[in-house]
């Protein structure tokens, strides 16, 4: 097909256009724009500067992410566990069946779900302390 380099070389600029407007997206221009008042494009672009330029803090960064996210998974699977156990200990011994493994698993979901908004809490908040500390320091 003739056509077919000009349509690739098309979307593949148009690709790298929406890539290099995205890069500099994330939940730390809202913090900016919260900290400096400025409008959030502005924010954005002044916080993607600053992480590129923050190299050792960055790879900081990501360990600490990485602790964060290990410490939301093991909270909602504890929460689940134990809403799992708290669900088969009060419907006693009595019960069985298959019923009584599909209550126990709704239970463990219920309590992970219910764990989950709080868990993103946290890792807002850590992400927010984490970019104060690269503006400061």
């Amino acid at each position: 097909n003739p056509l077919r380099p000009l349509i690739r070389a098309g979307c593949h600029t148009c690709l790298e256009s929406v890539e290099d407007n995205i890069a500099a997206l994330n939940k730390n221009a809202f913090n900016e724009v919260v900290l400096s008042g400025l409008p959030f494009m502005e924010a954005a672009d002044k916080t993607q500067r600053l992480l590129q330029k923050n190299m050792t803090t960055r790879s900081t960064r990501t360990i600490l992410n990485g602790a964060t996210l290990i410490m939301q998974v093991l909270c909602v699977t504890i929460n689940a566990a134990v809403s799992a156990a708290v669900v088969w200990y009060l419907l006693g011994p009595k019960a069985d069946g298959l019923e009584v493994v599909y209550l126990v698993i709704a239970g463990a979901f219920i309590g992970g779900f219910a764990t989950l908004p709080f868990m993103l809490f946290v890792d807002s908040i850590s992400d927010t302390i984490l970019y104060c500390f690269e503006i400061c320091g």
